[in-house]
């Protein structure tokens, strides 16, 4: 666990009260230290409390270039902090880069408290790494300008990854913006998410409540361990897409299926970043379900010799016709799954095998908001997005996962009236469910060279 995760750090943000500036050049940081939480810890520890992206070596630096004052004295990161002490940071930020463009400006709302804006598929949602222009953010200041009022306190409530669409709440001045952040705090914000994932789950419904944190080693990457934090995501299964093949053969008699030798498994790159280890080989169909097999069943089929790839596993690859009956399953009736398809429920004498690549599209409902925690959550548990680069496979089709921010419902800042409002998904995640639907399965495609650096791997 990173300082910026600990109980310490989240202490001090929730006593310290820190305003935030963005300017052309640079992001300006202003914060009063407070009186009880952290006092003991030197300046640079206390402002990645509330600052966790910086880094050691990026406060130093900064304190030698002047950029860090304390009551308008130029101050050194490993200074200590005394309470009631004026703070203010100036970092810098990367040169932008010119090659970039943004979709256009989409706002679903906006009065004098508070704007609702419709993000697109792989737009920034404010400044980061080289992009300092044509960010959500960049696009709303712009837009107050131009109706006269001030840029400054534009301030965005709520952020999502670059490569998910969706809404992003923002508010036009300070007290607007204390208003609705206590509401989220307080969880009286709803908002929900719709996400396209590999294999269809065997239940209609349900939670995932597994905590995360940040994997070991990693900067990027997060994953579900024992000591993260408190996560929960709700979700239910919309509707299921994929090429399904059926075929009826009559069911073995009892322990027929224990006949063949356990099969071990080694745990993929995947699972083990996720802190999931594989116990048991399971056919590329049941992979595509994340259902598993029935006890004593998992145990039943050696692997065949031309057992599918990584690469044909992330995007449910099936396995050639009859290779999956090398061993045959013991009787079972059609899971929630087929059922939603439209399987009928097969008796004791007969059973189905299922062959092909399904794909379910999820709606999620977070009850907190930790970083990646959709994402996590449904790699963690077999169902890793479609086009995820960070937890499952990159597709040809998209930027990145497919994940859209689909509904919000909070209480106006002013008035207290609930305000509920809905995106359309963008086209692209539209066209890929689409061809999923038709039978088609995403196009994997490797890390480029960027994802490769933001993962820690070398270039390959």
């Amino acid at each position: 666990m990173s300082f910026g995760e600990s109980p310490l750090a989240a202490a001090i943000r929730n006593e310290v009260k820190v305003v935030k500036r963005l300017t052309a050049t640079h992001r300006e940081v202003v914060f009063t230290v407070g009186r009880r939480q952290g006092l003991d810890l030197p300046l640079g520890r206390y402002l990645q409390a509330l600052c966790p992206r910086y880094t050691d070596e990026l406060l130093e630096r900064w304190g030698m270039a002047g950029r860090l004052t304390v009551d308008g004295v130029e101050a050194r990161a490993d200074q200590a902090v005394v309470s009631g002490q004026l703070v203010r940071l100036l970092a810098p930020l990367p040169v932008a880069d010119p090659t970039y463009t943004p979709p256009p400006l989409r706002l679903l709302y906006h009065d004098d408290d508070v704007i609702v804006a419709d993000k697109g598929l792989g737009q920034l949602a404010h400044q980061a790494g080289k992009i300092m222009t044509g960010t959500l953010l960049n696009q709303l200041q712009d837009w107050v300008r131009e109706q006269g009022g001030d840029p400054n306190q534009i301030r965005l409530v709520n952020r999502i990854d670059r490569d998910t669409a969706g809404i992003v709440l923002a508010t036009r001045h300070l007290d607007a913006h204390v208003t609705v952040s206590d509401a989220w705090a307080e969880r009286r914000v709803h908002k929900e998410y719709v996400a396209i994932v590999h294999g269809a789950p065997d239940a209609p419904a349900g939670h995932w409540r597994d905590p995360i944190g940040l994997a070991e080693d990693a900067v990027v990457l997060r994953c579900v361990r024992s000591d993260g934090l408190a996560c929960h995501t709700e979700w239910r299964v919309e509707a299921v897409a994929g090429t399904w093949e059926r075929r009826l053969q009559p069911a073995k008699s009892p322990g027929q299926a224990e006949a063949c030798a356990p099969s071990p498994s080694a745990a993929s790159p995947a699972e083990l970043a996720l802190g999931a280890p594989r116990q048991v080989q399971s056919s590329p169909a049941e992979l595509a379900l994340g259902a598993p097999r029935p006890p004593g069943q998992a145990e039943a089929c050696a692997p065949s010799p031309s057992a599918a790839s990584p690469a044909e596993l992330a995007l449910s690859a099936p396995r050639p016709l009859g290779q999956a009956e090398a061993c045959a399953p013991s009787p079972s009736a059609a899971s929630p799954a087929e059922l939603a398809l439209g399987a009928p429920r097969l008796g004791t004498r007969t059973q189905s095998s299922v062959v092909g690549p399904p794909f379910a599209r999820l709606r999620l409902i977070l009850h907190t908001g930790r970083q990646h925690q959709i994402r996590v959550h449904a790699a963690h548990h077999g169902h890793p997005l479609v086009g995820d680069w960070v937890y499952g496979t990159p597709c040809a089709e998209l930027p990145g996962q497919a994940l859209h921010a689909a509904l919000i419902v909070f209480p106006h800042p002013r008035t207290g009236a609930e305000l509920r409002f809905e995106s359309t998904w963008p086209e692209p995640l539209a066209q890929l469910w689409r061809h999923l639907e038709g039978g088609g399965v995403p196009t994997a495609k490797p890390l480029n060279p960027e994802q490769r650096a933001r993962l820690h791997l070398p270039a390959g």
